[in-house]
């Protein structure tokens, strides 16, 4: 089930991207961008210490992504080759067509960019209106502190323009 694996624990020997096998590198072995770009992910491979064993730990590396390490009983050798549940998530992920921005009800025909903008602009022309009138109002009630909010000039009880 799946290829062979060619496992490369150092840098002595590149690592071969055919079909025949399916490399798995160790943590000092580089690998180019593009390489992960175009595989969507590579297997790395580690030994970690614990006591006196050395437990072997498989990682999945992906471009922009951490690596995610994991124990041997979370791999599994699939028709893809070795696989890992960061895998899956990769595969899936790349697999599931991304969500519509727009429901697929009836589609709602609007005004274009530039009758939105008009209304928009006029819209503002009215808020203006709206804030000269309050304007005049707190004028009247003396209250400055309010009126500079909406870019008062008066000055000593005095309208300046």
């Amino acid at each position: 089930m799946g290829q062979p694996l060619r496992v490369h624990l150092g840098q002595a020997v590149p690592p071969v991207w055919d079909e025949d096998s399916e490399p798995v590198l160790g943590v000092s072995v580089p690998v180019d961008r593009d390489m992960l770009i175009r595989r969507w992910y590579i297997h790395r491979i580690r030994l970690d210490s614990e006591g006196t064993a050395r437990r072997v730990r498989i990682g999945t590396e992906a471009f922009a992504r951490p690596t995610e390490w994991f124990g041997l009983d979370k791999c599994a050798m699939t028709e893809r080759g070795l696989s890992t549940p960061a895998v899956e998530r990769i595969v899936q992920a790349r697999s599931t067509p991304p969500p519509a921005q727009w429901t697929t009800g009836k589609a709602r025909k609007g005004p274009d960019a530039d009758a939105r903008g008009r209304g928009l602009l006029r819209r503002l022309g009215d808020a203006r209106k709206v804030e000269s009138a309050l304007w005049l109002k707190l004028t009247k009630l003396g209250c400055c502190a309010c009126l500079s909010v909406f870019g008062c000039r008066q000055r000593n009880g005095g309208v300046t323009s």
